[in-house]
Parts: C-alpha cells; structure tokens; sequence
C-alpha cells in the first residue's frame, strides 16, 4: 500500500511537471521574466556568498582539514583579547611537551625580495619548521618538500620551495627548476620543490617558503634563541582520536611545563581554535566586519525585493488562469490538487532562476568588486580574481537553499489565493468575489517593493555623501604631482652605513630626473594607514599615542605640509648630533597648550628628543575620527631600512619621473626591487579602497531594488489596467478626456507610492541608527538623502504606471471593447 500511495505521488509530481512545462510555453514573457528575476535576486547573493565563503570560511585545501587546529596564549583573565605570538624556543618546549598533536608548526610571514636570471621581485613569503609539508600532508607538485635536518642547524640548509604560480610565471614551468640557485633576500638560496597548484599557504597569497633555521639570513636579527621575542604563530594537527574540547583541556599540562622555564606563564594560558581556514578567518573578520552585516541586510533587502516581484507577476499571472482554474474545479480536481500543481509551477521557475543565478553571480562580482577589491582582500582570497570566483558545491548548496526556500515561502500564497475560485461567479465570466483581495495581496507586496527600494538607496546616498566628503576634506598637504616609489634595502643585506650611502646616492641621482622640483624619502607617506603608532611621553604621567616618521630633509616641502615654527631637519642631525624631532601642531597643543614647544623635550624608547620645529596636521582621516598626532625623526637618527622615494614633479611629468627615478635604482642596485603605489594620490586612494568598493556595491545593489520595484509596480498597474479596459473604453466613449482617464489609473499607483515610500523612510532611519553602531564614519544624515532618492522612485514609478495606461487610452472604445 505505501508503494502504491509512492507510484501515485510521483505520477502526479511528473503530470504537474509536464502541464507547468506547457503553461510556461504558453507564455514565454512571463517565463523569462520570473526567470531573470529570479537570477538577479539570488545572484547578487549568491556573489557576494561566494566572495565571504572564499575569505572566511573556505577550508585550506589539505587532507583532513578538520585536524588543524591554531595554537594561542592569552593573559588570564583576558581571554577575549587576541592570541599573542610564540617565541622559537616556547615552540620547540610545547611540542616536546604536548602529546596531543600528531605534528606542530611554527611559522611567520615576511617579504622576499627573490632574484634569479638577472631580475628581483618583491614577494610574499613564509619562514616555516621543517615539518611544514609533513605535518600538513602536502605532497610537493615537483621536487621534494622541506627535510628534518633541514631543521637543526641555523644557516645550514639554505634551500627553499616555491608556489605553482610563481613556477609558471616565473621559471616557464620548467622541470628543471629543482637544483636552481636563486638570491632570497640577498642570499643565495636552492630551490628543492614547487609546492602543489592548489595550495598556496595556510594564509592564502603566500609565493616563498624558507625552512625556520634560515631565519638570521632573509630576516634579521637572529631570533631563534630568544625567548623574549614572540614573533610566530603556531598551528598543529591533533591525533585522529583527539577533539577539539579534549586537546584544550590536555593544554594545563604544557603551561606547566612552560612555568618551569619561565615564570611568566604562571598569568598566561594556552587555547586553540580551529585552524582548517588558517588565520584568513580571523584576518579577514577584522577587515571586512564594518561592511559584513551591511552586506548581509543589503543582500536580504535585495532577494525579498526579486521574491515579492515574482509574488505580484504569480498573482497577476494566476489571476488571469482563474477560468482555467474553475474548470479544473469543476472537471472534479480538488483545491489541495490545485495548490500543489500551482507549487510545482513556482517551484520549477524558481529553480529555473537559482540555476541562472549560478551564471550571474560571476558576471556581477566582475563587474562590481572585481574593479577596487583593496589588495589585503585578494590576499587573503589566494590572489584569486573576483571575476573568475566559480560557484563549489557549498554556493551550489547556498543556491538551491535559497531558490527552495523562497519557492515554498513566496509561492505558496499566490497558489492559494488563485485556487480560492468561486465556481459559480467565473463560469459566468463575472467578477470573482475574491478580486479585492487579490489586488490588495498585489499592491503590499509593491508597497513593500517601494519601501524597500527607498531604504537601500538612502542608504547607498548616505554612504556616497560621505565618500564624498571623505575626498572633499583638507589634507594640509598637497598630494598632487607627487611620484612614489619604495625600496627596501635591509632585505638586500645592508647595513646601516650601507643604507645611508644609498639612500644619499639615490636623492642625489632623483634631484637631477627631468621636471623634478623637489625631493624627499621617509619611512611613510602623509595618509599611510600602515604608519606606526607609539606611545610618546612628556613626562610620566603624560602620554599620546602619535604615529610616528623618520624623514629626511624636504620632506615637508615635498609633501607641501607646512611647517609652522622653527626649522626643518638638516644633514648634520645623525647620530653624532643631539637627538631631535619635529612634532605636529596636535601634539605641540596637547603638551604646551601656553607654551613655545620649540627647545621643549619627549620621550620616545629610551631617548629624550628635543623639539626643533612644529608641522601642520595630516588632516586626511574618516570624517568622524579624531585627528592623529604626528611625530617626525631625521632618519639619519632613526636609521629605517624600508622608505619611500618622493618627487614632486611638474604636471604631465609623473610617468616620465616615474621611469626616471626606477633607473636610478637600477643603477645603485641591479638587485634591488621597486614597489609600492606609484603616485601619492593611489596611497590616498588605496585608503579609501574598501569605501569606495562599498559604494560600488550599495549603488549596483540600490539601482537593481529599484529597477525590481519598478518591474513590479509595471506589472501590477497592467494588470489593472487590463482588467479595467471596458470600464475605460466606456469613460472614453462618453467623451472623458485623454488626460484624466491616464491621471485616474496614475493616481491609484500613486497612492501605492506613497504609503510605501512613507514605511520606506520609517525603515531608513531605522537602518541609519543601526549602521552607525557598525559604521562610525557616517556623515549626519539630512534631508536631500531622503528627498533624492524618493523624487528617483516617484519618476521612475510614474514613467512604468504611464506607459500601461497611456497604450489602452490610445485605444478607440469601439477596438477597446472589442479588445475586451
């Protein structure tokens, strides 16, 4: 019996599908657009999943992921705070001492400048144990992985593996790349294996792999035998039979191992975590978290707009079947028949839509992140393009979830409401009784259309706004005609003395390039998120953090940033002078409010720095952020092996000085790499990145709801329209004027407008209060935020309702009626 109930079941199901097949074939407009819909609505969401689960949940491509665990250290009673680092020898005492892992690795990232057939490349890299491959259980795509001898002595084993891209690019995929000598960092280094195509570090962008004992040689000093110095993360892969819970509850034992060697670990406690995504969960979660719940409720706000468009064209398409659905009533079809052919109807559409989603979402992510995604979020995705992100089975899964869902929730009133026939009524080819009812269903769901619509564009408005007044602020430097260019020496192997012939050779040589009228170098250019910040004291009980620079003599004329009081740095402040700094006018306010600071003293480590001269404030930040003090050292006493290059040139000359300055380089140091953005305004515009990519995505999201909404309001004002074509024939026959038949119908769409565009505000508000406990650099909202984007909706909603109309009063009320 229950086989025969089953046989039953599936014969309806295919004699559903095979009507829903027929029906669609009649009516292809109606089919394409619930289609098209549907894939814009899921395929937005489907995108922007595809871009998170890439950056945060993705597992690192190892077998048993789900062993890998992160191993941190947290001061008791801290244990909300972040995970500190691990000095070498911790490392080696917690893997002797802990039973629990069936392997553990140390590692850290550092920059490689990688040189081989006469060219060096800046590149990212890993300073790894030697049982990295092994413990993760990579096998390498050529040659071999990293040995455990390779793992004893410091500056023994200089080998090093690469990544599949680098291979390809780099060395044309030969085979011969297994033997070759390369310079990492100045030294020379054997390369040994390429590591699988698949993998490209448990950090995702990583290029270079160099074994933990070559440490002193690629990043020095040597930090392999102290113990103070907490520079690695540590990551291990427990036993098969051991969880997660058991292995943290075995960690007591190791901190009281540690205790031994250290008393300082008596106020420390070990936790792990999982560690199948690597850190890009955490590093990512920490980038992207402003903009992570307004993604979601854009998102949401998008699919409910796409769903109640498809529930206005289901209710206007089954409100014209209801003939068809009255004769199946009466040829004995029950209304639970009727219902669940209706489902099976919305369901294959919706399906039909998830699968075009799978195609759209791409498109939309190229079209969109792809141009401004900021460069630490195309790290931590593996360098991987937006543009060639390809749906795996966990968007697949997300994409049929969302396409089922949404069928059954959004489908199953419009099946309802068009199997509630009375029988009698449209035999008669009379009004139904449930005609107000339907059109009520209709006119909510385009009135939340509208709601909505106006709440994403408000919001899109007020990011916009304040982008907007983001570029519009006053840096107090000029960052126009200003050519960039970093180099990192202390990578190559120089020392101080080295550094700062080099770096003299290189002004003087920069001084000379064709239309350069000034030139500078400093660790960090004005607006340089990644700047230092320390503490500097006045005296013990006053302390600012202040970002902190070492320049040289120029910066400020260069940079056009002025200089209030007293002098600029000279040549002869190094190390044989007295100490000296020049502070910004911030800071010179907050110690001195009613003093000359000039001859007063700070406190920066272990020196005490006299105050020479006040320079105005970088004023360039977030429009809700407090301004930043700044302090600046002559960097021939705050010797830095990294800085940048700057030449403010004449107009039109940037690619010129660009080229100019590149030459001079090669010309000190054939070796040495260039890098960094090229100009100043791409350091400022690099700032602003991740502002502008939201923007982006607020507006496409925004202009997508309201060309939704509209697509909607279109449908529900034909169908009306249709259905009161005699009623407008008879107006027009008994002489009723053009003008105000149109105005009739307009003024019900109107009315639709308007209720939806007064819940919409109330919901705009509602979000902006919400945004600002996510996003602190909102500008104020005001009225032109509001009243632009509705004057967008009222236009827009009036040109869809006219063009219905203004086609049947066009009409002659002889051919109207015949229509009819």
């Amino acid at each position: 019996m229950p086989t025969r109930g089953l046989i039953l079941s599936l014969e309806n199901t295919l004699r559903d599908l095979k009507l829903s097949f027929r029906t669609f074939a009649r009516n292809p407009g109606f089919t394409v657009g619930v289609i098209m819909t549907r894939a814009l609505g899921i395929g937005v969401n489907t995108g922007v999943f595809t871009l998170v689960d890439t950056l945060l949940y993705r597992p690192v491509p190892v077998p048993d992921p789900h062993q890998i665990v992160s191993l941190g250290s947290v001061f008791r009673g801290r244990e909300n705070s972040n995970n500190q680092g691990f000095s070498f020898p911790v490392y080696l005492t917690i893997r002797e001492a802990s039973h629990i892992f069936s392997g553990l690795i140390a590692q850290s990232l550092f920059s490689v400048h990688l040189s081989a057939d006469g060219f060096t490349e800046r590149l990212d890299g890993e300073i790894v144990s030697a049982n990295y491959t092994e413990v993760l259980g990579i096998e390498p795509g050529i040659g071999r992985g990293f040995l455990p001898e390779e793992g004893n002595a410091p500056g023994q084993h200089a080998v090093a593996m690469i990544n599949d891209r680098l291979w390809r690019e780099r060395f044309h995929g030969s085979r011969e790349i297994v033997g070759k000598t390369v310079r990492v960092n100045g030294h020379p280094f054997t390369l040994v294996g390429v590591m699988p195509a698949h993998f490209k570090g448990i950090f995702g962008g990583q290029d270079v792999w160099v074994p933990m004992m070559m440490q002193p040689q690629v990043l020095p000093p040597n930090r392999i035998d102290n113990v103070d110095y907490s520079w690695l993360r540590v990551i291990g892969r427990l036993k098969p039979e051991i969880n997660l819970e058991s292995a943290q509850s075995s960690l007591a034992a190791v901190v009281s191992q540690l205790e031994l060697e250290d008393s300082g670990w008596k106020n420390q406690v070990l936790r792990l975590a999982p560690g199948h995504r690597g850190t890009r969960g955490e590093d990512a979660q920490s980038e992207i978290r402003s903009f992570w719940i307004i993604l979601v409720a854009i998102m949401g706000s998008v699919l409910f707009i796409a769903c109640t468009n498809v529930a206005s064209l289901l209710l206007s398409h089954a409100r014209g079947r209801r003939l068809e659905m009255a004769i199946r009533l009466a040829s004995g079809a029950t209304r639970r028949s009727l219902v669940r052919y209706l489902l099976t109807e919305t369901t294959v559409l919706f399906l039909a839509g998830g699968a075009a989603a799978v195609l759209v979402a791409p498109w939309f992510m190229a079209m969109t992140g792809v141009l401004s995604l900021p460069r630490h979020l195309t790290r931590l995705m593996d360098g991987t393009n937006l543009g060639m992100l390809l749906p795996d089975s966990r968007t697949l899964l997300f994409t049929l979830f969302l396409s089922a869902t949404t069928a059954i929730i959004f489908g199953l009133a419009p099946a309802a409401q068009a199997s509630r026939i009375d029988l009698f009524s449209e035999l008669r080819t009379t009004e139904p009784v449930g005609r107000f009812r339907s059109g009520r269903w209709r006119h909510g769901l385009v009135t939340l259309q509208v709601a909505l619509s106006l709440t994403m564009l408000v919001v899109a408005g007020l990011f916009l706004r304040s982008l907007a007044n983001r570029l519009a602020l006053d840096p107090d430097f000029d960052p126009a005609n200003v050519v960039t260019l970093s180099v990192d020496v202390a990578k190559q192997g120089y020392n101080e003395t080295k550094g700062v012939l080099f770096l003299r050779q290189l002004l003087r040589r920069a001084e000379t390039a064709p239309g350069v009228n000034s030139v500078s170098l400093a660790q960090f250019v004005p607006a340089d998120s990644s700047g230092v910040r320390t503490s500097i004291r006045k005296d013990e009980d006053e302390v600012v953090m202040a970002n902190v620079n070492s320049i040289c003599p120029g910066y400020f004329e260069t940079v056009r940033l002025p200089l209030i009081r007293s002098r600029d740095f000279q040549w002869t402040d190094d190390h044989d002078a007295r100490p000296v700094t020049i502070v910004s006018q911030t800071l010179a306010e907050r110690f001195w409010p009613d003093a000359n600071p000039i001859g007063k003293q700070v406190s920066h480590g272990s020196n005490k720095w006299m105050v020479i001269g006040v320079a105005g404030e970088v004023h360039f930040r977030m429009p809700s952020e407090n301004v930043s003090p700044h302090v600046y050292f002559p960097i021939l006493q705050g010797y830095v092996g990294n800085f940048t290059l700057m030449a403010r040139t004449q107009p039109g000359q940037i690619t010129a000085t660009m080229a100019s300055m590149r030459q001079a380089v090669r010309e000190l140091d054939a070796d040495l790499p260039t890098f960094g953005p090229q100009s100043l305004s791409a350091t400022i515009a690099a700032r602003i990145a991740e502002w502008r990519l939201l923007n982006l995505l607020l507006g496409s999201f925004g202009l997508l709801a309201l060309i939704l909404a509209c697509v909607g309001l279109y449908g529900v004002l034909s169908h009306s329209v249709a259905r009161r074509t005699r009623e407008i024939a008879v107006r027009l026959a008994m002489g009723a004027r053009h003008y105000d038949t149109v105005w009739l119908i307009l003024r019900r769409a109107l009315v639709v407008v308007a209720i939806g565009l007064s819940v919409g505000a109330g919901l705009a508000l509602a979000g902006i209060r919400i945004l600002r406990n996510v996003v602190a650099e909102l500008e104020p909202s005001g009225p032109v935020v509001f009243l632009v984007p509705a004057l967008v909706i009222v236009v827009a909603s009036l040109l869809a309702c006219w063009i219905p109309a203004y086609r049947i009063t066009r009409l002659e009320p002889m051919e109207a009626l015949r229509h009819e």
